[in-house]
């Protein structure tokens, strides 16, 4: 039997065969699954970036049930952001409302309108808000001005003026009319000369001579020198005598305190009487000059008495213990303002002065300070031979992921690798999650192999105890495998890295570090030749093995170099070995390691310091290994090794 079609024939055979197929295709899913969506996504993306408008159109519309759709109707709107009217922009907003885009898309619209200068517009529709740029800032001073509000504007302008650095050129417009007013008093034109010597601004520092009388102009003229050379200070006959000499002398001597800080006071207490200061102006200088004294190991006598700023207090606090001078310790201890004691560094020191004077009473804030996570928690813990905790929060049983559109906007964003959306869209919305849906958030986002933005978001939630989630331990094997080639402990490596980078391969900083553990080029180069390696270049440290190669054995140098002990190799990781050497040049003899690390300068080495000292026993206990925060030979500073390099 045999069917025919015109002059084509066609068996039962091959008929059925057909018919089959075309069962067969008709029965399989259609596909418009998640990854076509997605791969539809990007094309609409790239559209529209090329200005194909109508083929963008298209696609939008085809993913209008898809969770990113806010994200291209976010992109039409903006598109055309400088021609919308404020009715449609504020319909658009509340169309986006759910998301980041809303608000993100409405400032967007107000950039515009200032730079078409719209500026009644701009001032009626002006949004305060705790993360408005300085442009955006400068921007509404402009709308006021251009409303008729002068006084409004002035009365804002010094806030942004004074800084110690050049602002943008949208400021010019209210600072100008600042400036013309006649509001540039020497006050705010010295405020803002010594912000920008400190930020190293010299240009802006020598444009800002203009701002001060003919009187003044020399002060001004001596303080820039003597910033940029302190040893000026040292004779007094640079400076005139009045007020304004004064503070361009004392301000050369605190610069000379940070190397000499002896030799700064002496020549402050002999020539003192040859200016004319006020009684406020001292009290600043010897706060300041006793910090750098102290600093240097310097502890005030006994009948000096001031209002001590909250960093000289703590500073003459850890110098007092590092002498054991318990005391004078728990004398400074008594002072600590609320606002200090806020804080587990002070809690701390002011226990442990408790604690040394009355040996049998335990201290109470050594007690509750020994339960927390964290250096301060570890170290307390260490001190009263407790077990140390790591506060783990165990995951919920029978959890259920949340499935409502603001996780999976943020899910999808991370999908799609819009990873800068993804955060400002967590930021927005991780307010509105409660404590539950907020674990179940992160405890995914770590499931979904999204190391890095676990940490940050962890830590912007503040969810602390989700320790399997902040402490992660990705790229394992090449951890294992290079702290068994370099004898560094793993914990180590992975308390550094997560300090480093947490653990994002493609991490680099202001200063060009890169990669996972963060290295510098000239480091990993000199690393890598000592090692005999294969020479790496800038993008060679942001494969995750070669960087984590390169970084520990550059890390089983630094302890080679200093007796193994991982306080100071862990400030010379992120400081250089140079500055190590030079702070431990002016910090006071005889000093244990916990008080030396209370004297780094650097805040921010001070600060990772602690962190991954702490990070290391957090993966100590992690990895089921018993060890103390600080080993017995750690607890001595090895000075032979640091003074002589």
């Amino acid at each position: 039997m045999r069917f025919a079609s015109g002059r084509r024939r066609i068996t039962l055979a091959k008929y059925l065969v057909l018919l089959g197929l075309l069962i067969f295709a008709v029965e399989l899913p259609a596909a418009s699954g998640i990854y076509e969506q997605r791969s539809s996504f990007r094309d609409a993306m790239s559209a529209l970036q090329r200005g194909r408008v109508s083929e963008f159109n298209v696609l939008r519309q085809e993913l209008n049930e898809y969770i990113l759709a806010p994200v291209l109707t976010y992109q039409h709107y903006l598109s055309r952001v400088n021609n919308l009217s404020h009715a449609e922009i504020s319909q658009a907003r509340r169309e986006l409302s759910h998301a980041h885009y809303g608000d993100r898309l409405f400032r967007s619209w107000m950039r515009a309108q200032a730079r078409k200068g719209n500026w009644r517009t701009y001032e009626s529709h002006f949004e305060f808000s705790d993360d408005l740029s300085v442009v955006e800032q400068c921007y509404y001073l402009t709308s006021l001005l251009r409303t008729k509000q002068r006084e409004k504007a002035l009365d804002l302008v010094p806030a942004l003026w004074v800084h110690g650095e050049s602002q943008p050129d949208e400021c010019d417009i209210a600072f100008d009319a600042w400036i013309v007013s006649g509001r540039v008093s020497p006050l705010k034109a010295w405020e803002r000369s010594v912000l920008a010597l400190n930020s190293r601004s010299y240009q802006l520092a020598r444009y800002l001579w203009r701002f001060f009388p003919l009187e003044m102009r020399q002060q001004a003229e001596s303080l820039y020198s003597v910033h940029r050379k302190p040893a000026l200070a040292a004779n007094h006959h640079n400076f005139r005598k009045d007020l304004w000499g004064y503070r361009a002398w004392t301000h050369g001597l605190l610069r000379m305190a940070r190397d000499d800080a002896k030799t700064a006071f002496t020549t402050w207490e002999t020539h003192r009487a040859r200016f004319h200061e006020t009684e406020e102006a001292t009290a600043v200088f010897l706060n300041e000059i006793w910090y750098w004294l102290s600093q240097s190991g310097v502890l005030p006598p006994n009948d000096v008495s001031i209002g001590w700023s909250d960093r000289t207090l703590g500073s003459l606090l850890c110098l007092a213990a590092a002498y054991e001078d318990w005391d004078k310790a728990y004398a400074y201890a008594a002072d600590l303002s609320d606002e200090m004691l806020r804080e587990e560094r002070w809690q701390f020191w002011k226990g442990l002065t408790e604690m040394k004077l009355n040996p049998d009473q335990s201290s109470e804030l050594l007690q509750k300070l020994a339960q927390e996570r964290s250096y301060y928690g570890f170290l307390a813990a260490s001190i009263l031979d407790q077990p140390m905790n790591l506060n783990h929060r165990d995951q919920e049983t029978a959890v259920q992921l949340i499935e409502d559109s603001r996780w999976q906007l943020i899910k999808e964003l991370f999908a799609v690798e819009y990873w800068d959306d993804a955060r400002l869209e967590w930021s927005f919305q991780w307010a509105s999650f409660t404590e539950a849906e907020l674990t179940i958030a992160i405890r995914e986002m770590a499931s979904l192999g999204m190391t890095y933005d676990t940490i940050v978001a962890a830590g912007k939630a503040q969810t602390y105890d989700l320790v399997d989630a902040r402490f992660p331990m990705p790229f394992e094997h090449e951890f294992i495998k290079y702290a068994h080639q370099t004898d560094v402990p793993r914990e180590f490596l992975f308390a550094i890295a997560r300090q480093e980078s947490a653990f994002n391969p493609k991490a680099r900083s202001s200063a060009n570090a890169r990669g996972l553990m963060q290295l510098m080029l000239p480091t990993a180069r000199a690393t890598a030749a000592r090692i005999r390696a294969d020479k790496v270049d800038a993008e060679t440290l942001y494969d995750v093995q070669t960087n984590i190669k390169i970084g520990s054995h550059h890390v089983a140098e630094l302890l080679l170099r200093f007796n193994n002990n991982r306080v100071l190799a862990a400030a010379a990781y992120n400081a250089g070995q140079s500055n190590l050497r030079r702070w431990f040049s002016t910090t006071p003899q005889g000093i244990d390691t916990i008080s030396f690390i209370e004297f780094i300068p650097y805040q921010e080495t001070q600060d990772y310091v602690k962190r991954v000292i702490a990070y290391t026993q957090v993966y100590s206990m992690l990895l089921g290994k018993e060890s103390p925060l600080l080993y017995e030979h750690e607890l001595v500073l090895p000075r032979h090794q640091l003074v002589g390099g």
